[in-house]
């Protein structure tokens, strides 16, 4: 950035070195700036009372630092001023594409540029430590395209300058050169170029931003630069051809401007006459050190091409063969002019020299590191072979990155040299001319940026994590300081809080260490540039994971985090507990009013919560301490504007405001028992709870055109769908069935080539084909869902994987590489607690049919893929190595086979010595010893671990041909489950390593198991099979709790076939009431859940023979589970199917009834929008009201008449005064619960 008092650190002093014939680079450092503005104005208590937070923007407008500086301290925002937005101006890109644009949600820097406020700026940036990187971005942006759109929205601050032709504050934000980077760089130009605004031209052709961004690409990457700007000028005004020129011609640009030109050999970029005149004047500016280090380069290739267009050149003419001659002398003898320096004597003594410096990186020996640059003239921190594979950090193991920088290679060498000297040759790169980005940057080709390799995602944040891996805590303090505030971006703030958290145990200062990194300006920075559902995940993420420790909370109770711990510390649960109000109120001293009503105004979520905490404090006791407590957080809540009209009303009504009401109460009253203030408390909690839970009726709700917005990429229309619907089943929502596309899906262990109709992919794999960047990014990141437990729950991780055409885990991995969205593919991938060894053969077999051999080494260089190896069975791996073997034609095979040598050891029984403490432990059902030894050893393959040696074998499962399952083919979890063993099940289940262990391995996807009553179930798994026969009801509570159990729709199908033959009852209500088995109950087709229900139904009302056990069966599956959610909308539509059922034998009225309380407006939707056919004959069947089974189901079909039915292009028509006489009105909640039905007489 380039002044002493910035918060980029000190201005680089860089050497300018004179030669021969050259001259240095016009500005070889950024300039000087006057200090941080300090002298404000005071202003008395009297007139800022006078102005509220949102006054802050029109003393901006008008330049008045002394008041914005005064009121932010007034309300004690600090950096949170960067969230007031408000601005009514508009703001107008008069020569490029964007034209008018809306001011509303620009903050305040934004608002300073666009105001041409110079002096507010440098106020925000420099005194309050704002990050020009994360503040200066488009507001609402989500993410290009192309890395030229990206860069337009992270670079938005600089382009408004230039919209305002403003020198001042253009010059001020590029000079930041912290924050920029090649791809904003050529962004910016073209601004420039279509603005034709020369004078900016020429000061950032000139700056020394520019100068270290173009001297630390490769020539490879400088000549693609230049020809780039070359091909801007060729159609420009002359005073833009001149600012071109200016520096084109000269260092460090001449090399590249000569090859560009003998390129150009149509003179498309020039004329003859220019051409000529460039070629030139850019030769007098050749210097030795960049022709040797374009010699000697990894792209030495480039030299030798220049020769061979040099040679050509020489033939068109007189004048071109006497400049050539010119040119070649030129280049001679600047070489040997440079030939003295030991480094440029030939290729083996340059690359020696290269090595010899990442020695002189990894010794941290800061002399010889500055000597070894300023010899060269080069400022580009070399790179070489990194060590990925042997870092236990998942985050960098799992990444495939090759190559690291010296840096990163000095700190992985941490013992060999001193903490201090580390911190001292990073300030020396900071400072010393360097790109910091390129510094920092790995990648998986040598000397290649990863924006040049699409596939590999961002990694500037290795060094982060390689420090915090060697306990370098002063270098980590002093990289997340605010010198490098604009380095960091919000992956690498959330990436080091989830180590620290899954570490903890490995950092002695650990509130130190947290602190610094959530509360420093980087970490707030970073936290407030994210959106405010964002930051509540973020707080709630660390608040649970460091299992509600009081240290941490104090962390969380500071500034801009305090607003966002008060909403999880007064949940009720927890407040009810809470009798240390200590924390509680240093978080209400660190929250401000303009906090509280952001996060009020962004979600309904957010309004709930504090609505909830009102009615919980207003039902306590006067002298209750939680009353007195809690008054002064609802103090702040009824000061913001919504809230305001509830201050003074009573709130003390229950949580589930919607109670059942039987229509035996005959149209009473369903507030009853209530006098007049009471029913007016009722009304105000109700209107609350409507105004903050609204939702659009789901008749209303087209399928048709959700499906023409879903293909069309209406990604904004998809979103307001699903939220103004507040869609609690987002499984049901697929693709349409018109459209179709060809992929691979896998069969048994194999992939076949199918044409797959769009309706049997999900939402997210539409939205993934589609490129919808945004609503994918809604439904992982923002959308929400209230359970029946009234928790805010985000979507569920096991969606990520889920396939509703089968049991296929990588088809969304598949797709996005269909897609080339290979970011998030990895990323998903990367979770390797989703997926199973089966998963990683089927990858890599898609990339063998794909021929894509670069995502084949990505897939084998990832710390998922060695996990998984590790667990696959002996079958499984041979069949991998015929995988690994199939690519013996391609020309990175010899790479390939380097890295899965090293995976041949990764699957043997390293841990032989183990297994039989392991055993012991088992049998004794010693859970705790268990789990200590899998985490002293760092035990990463607990299919490693055999008991064969010690186990006595037996039959376990009974399975046609030869195939028997016996004791010593079990794993270590099929072996607890088997001996019944709940202890030493639930230590196995609570390492990240489920699904692998569940048997899925050599069954190929289907085994058939014969019981003893000798009828045949298929089953994926071996566990399902063996958990019923141990009917052990303990282990399957422990299992199904578990986030990474798998089942399939015959897993389900047959767990309840077997356990009802067996009368495992119990097992069966534990079964179908998990979380679980509803998650994987929705994701199977609407034709599987009926099979399910219908199963059960068959089950006990045909083959149960004994009368009191059908009663028993009856009352407890059906009546007890299918009547409830999500169950109840196939039972229904079972019984309207056929009313047959109803024999006489059981009451199928009452539970009719009981299905008209839980199935909701959206189930009924759902209905008709797949059964439409069926649902208007059932229109016409039921008819006839009555407490009958028909009567019952004919209310049912008035709900969904009234309240669900879509009827397209109709407006809806008021009921006639006969039918809403007496009318029953189904209010529904939308967190699932029962239904309030309420009888009322309206004319």
């Amino acid at each position: 950035m380039g002044c002493n008092s910035s918060k980029d650190g000190k201005q680089p002093n860089t050497k300018k070195i004179g030669k021969k014939g050259a001259q240095a680079s016009p500005q070889r450092s950024p300039r000087k700036r006057d200090h941080s503005p300090s002298n404000f104005k005071a202003v008395n208590e009297a007139e800022l009372q006078k102005h509220k937070p949102q006054d802050i923007l029109g003393f901006i407008k008008t330049g008045n630092v002394s008041m914005v500086h005064a009121l932010i301290n007034h309300y004690k925002l600090g950096q949170a001023v960067i969230l007031l937005t408000g601005d009514k101006d508009g703001f107008s890109f008069t020569k490029t594409a964007e034209g008018q644009v809306s001011t509303t949600n620009w903050n305040p820097i934004l608002l300073a540029i666009r105001y041409k406020q110079y002096e507010v700026l440098r106020y925000l940036v420099e005194t309050q430590k704002i990050a020009i990187r994360h503040a200066g971005k488009q507001p609402g942006s989500e993410g290009g395209k192309s890395a030229d759109e990206m860069a337009g929205q992270q670079v938005y601050s600089v382009l408004i300058s230039i919209a305002n032709k403003d020198l001042k504050i253009f010059s001020y934000l590029w000079d930041i050169y912290t924050a920029w980077d090649e791809t904003h760089l050529q962004r910016v130009i073209k601004e420039l170029v279509n603005e034709k605004w020369h004078q900016g031209l020429s000061y950032l052709l000139k700056s020394f931003t520019t100068e270290i961004i173009f001297n630390s690409q490769l020539p490879e990457k400088q000549i693609e630069i230049v020809r780039a700007w070359y091909g801007l000028r060729s159609q420009e005004t002359p005073d833009i051809k001149k600012a071109f020129d200016e520096v084109l011609q000269s260092r460090p640009y001449a090399i590249s401007t000569i090859y560009v030109q003998l390129s150009d050999k149509s003179d498309q970029l020039l004329s003859r006459p220019e051409k000529l005149a460039h070629l030139t004047k850019a030769i007098q500016f050749l210097d030795g050190h960049p022709l040797a280090q374009f010699k000697f380069s990894d792209e030495s290739y480039l030299f030798y091409e220049l020769q061979d267009k040099i040679a050509q050149f020489d033939q068109l003419g007189e004048k071109e063969k006497a400049l050539m001659a010119t040119l070649s002398e030129t280049i001679t003898n600047r070489l040997e002019e440079v030939s003295t320096v030991e480094d440029y004597k030939d290729q083996e003594a340059f690359d020696d020299s290269t090595n010899a410096l990442i020695e002189a990186y990894k010794s941290a020996k800061l002399e010889q590191i500055r000597a070894a640059h300023e010899q060269r003239e080069r400022k580009r921190v070399p790179q070489a072979q990194g060590s990925n594979h042997v870092v236990d950090f998942e985050e960098l193991n799992r990444m495939p990155y090759f190559y690291w920088t010296g840096l990163a290679q000095m700190i992985w060498q941490s013992e060999n040299n001193i903490e201090e000297d580390q911190i001292e040759v990073f300030k020396y790169i900071l400072t010393g001319g360097f790109n910091i980005r390129q510094a920092l940057l790995q990648t998986n080709l040598k000397g290649k940026n990863t924006d040049d390799v699409p596939r590999v995602p961002p990694n500037l944040g290795n060094c982060l994590i390689l420090t915090l891996n060697k306990l370098r805590f002063n270098l980590y303090e002093y990289l997340w300081s605010v010198e490098w505030i604009n380095v960091w971006g919000p992956k690498h703030f959330t990436m080091i809080t989830d180590i620290i958290s899954r570490q903890q145990e490995n950092f002695e200062k650990l509130q130190l260490l947290l602190d610094h990194h959530l509360n420093s300006p980087v970490g707030t920075n970073l936290f407030l540039d994210m959106t405010v559902s964002q930051r509540f995940a973020f707080v709630q993420k660390i608040y649970n994971n460091f299992g509600r420790s009081y240290d941490v909370q104090q962390c969380l109770s500071k500034r801009h985090y305090a607003p966002y711990l008060l909403l999880l510390l007064t949940e009720r649960d927890t407040f009810m507990r809470t009798s240390n109000f200590s924390l509680y109120n240093q978080a209400l001293g660190n929250t401000t009013k303009l906090e509280l009503e952001i996060i009020a105004n962004a979600s309904d979520e957010h309004e709930e919560r504090f609505m909830k905490f009102l009615r919980y404090i207003d039902m306590l006791e006067q002298t209750d301490q939680k009353k007195v407590e809690g008054k002064k957080f609802i103090s702040m809540i009824f000061d913001i504007a919504k809230f305001q009209a509830y201050n003074g009303i009573s709130l003390n009504i229950l949580d589930h405001e919607s109670r059942i009401q039987d229509e035996e109460q005959n149209g009473a009253d369903d507030v009853q028992g209530f006098d007049d203030e009471d029913h007016h408390d009722a009304r105000a909690g109700k209107a609350i709870h409507q105004s903050t839970l609204a939702k659009k009726n789901p008749k209303d709700f087209d399928l048709q055109a959700f499906h023409k917005h879903l293909h069309s990429g209406k990604q904004d229309q998809i979103i307001d769908h699903i939220k103004q619907f507040k869609f609690t089943d987002l499984l049901y929502f697929r693709g349409s069935p018109n459209l179709s596309l060809k992929t691979y899906l896998m069969k048994l262990n194999d992939l076949k080539l199918v044409n797959l109709k769009y309706d049997q992919l999900t939402l997210l794999q539409v939205a993934i084909l589609n490129k919808s960047h945004k609503l994918v990014s809604f439904i992982l990141n923002e959308y929400k869902v209230m359970n029946a437990l009234r928790e805010i729950k985000a979507i569920d991780q096991r969606y990520l994987t889920v396939s509703p055409n089968g049991e296929d885990n990588t088809l969304t991995l598949r797709l996005l590489d269909q897609v080339n969205e290979q970011g998030l593919l990895w990323n998903l991938w990367s979770n390797r607690a989703n997926y199973t060894p089966r998963d990683l053969l089927i990858m890599a077999k898609y990339y063998l049919r794909s021929q894509n051999s670069e995502n084949f080494k990505n897939l084998l260089y990832s710390g998922t893929s060695q996990y998984l190896y590790q667990e696959m069975s002996a079958k499984l791996r041979q069949e991998f190595y015929l995988v690994i073997s199939a690519t013996q034609e391609w020309d990175s095979f010899p790479e390939i086979d380097q890295i899965y040598s090293t995976y041949k050891d990764l699957g043997e029984d390293t841990y032989y010595q183990l297994s039989q403490q392991i055993f012991q432990a088992i049998e004794n059902d010693d859970g705790q010893l268990l789990k200590s030894i899998i985490e002293d050893n760092s035990i990463r393959s607990l299919n490693s671990i055999s008991l064969q040696d010690y186990v006595e074998d037996k039959l376990v499962l009974d399975i046609p041909g030869d195939d028997d399952i016996f004791v010593r083919h079990l794993n270590v979890l099929l072996y607890s489950v088997y001996m019944k063993k709940p202890k030493a099940v639930k230590a196995i289940v609570e390492s990240p390593c489920l699904r692998a262990l569940q048997g899925y391995d050599d069954l190929g996807n289907d085994i058939s198991v014969t019981t003893q009553t000798q009828h045949h179930h298929h089953f994926s798994s071996m566990l399902i099979p063996i958990l019923i026969a141990s009917k052990d009801t303990e282990i399957l509570n422990i299992l199904l709790k578990g986030d990474h159990i798998l089942l399939s729709y015959q897993d389900c199908l047959s767990f309840i076939n077997w356990s009802v033959r067996e009368n495992f009852l119990l097992g069966l209500k534990i079964f179908l009431t998990s979380p679980s088995v509803h998650f994987y109950y929705q994701t199977f087709t609407h034709e599987n859940q009926r099979e399910l229900i219908h199963a059960i139904l068959k089950a006990v009302l045909y083959q149960t023979e004994n009368a009191e056990l059908k009663k028993t069966q009856f009352h407890s599956l059906v009546e007890e589970q299918l009547t409830k959610r999500p169950y109840s909308q196939m039972l229904t539509l079972l019984f309207m199917e056929d009313p047959q059922l109803n024999d006489g034998k059981f009451d199928l009225a009452q539970v009719v009834r009981n299905c008209n309380k839980t199935v909701s407006s959206e189930d009924l939707m759902q209905l008709g929008q797949s059964h439409t056919q069926k649902m208007n004959q059932f229109e016409q069947r039921y008819i006839q009201e009555g407490n009958t089974f028909e009567g019952e189901l004919s209310k049912i079909i008035r709900r969904y008449i009234a309240d669900s039915k879509f009827v397209k292009d109709l407006p809806s028509q008021p009921a006639s005064s006969t039918d809403i006489r007496k009318q029953v009105r189904f209010d529904e909640n939308d967190d699932n619960q029962p239904l309030r039905i309420e009888a009322e007489n309206r004319v």
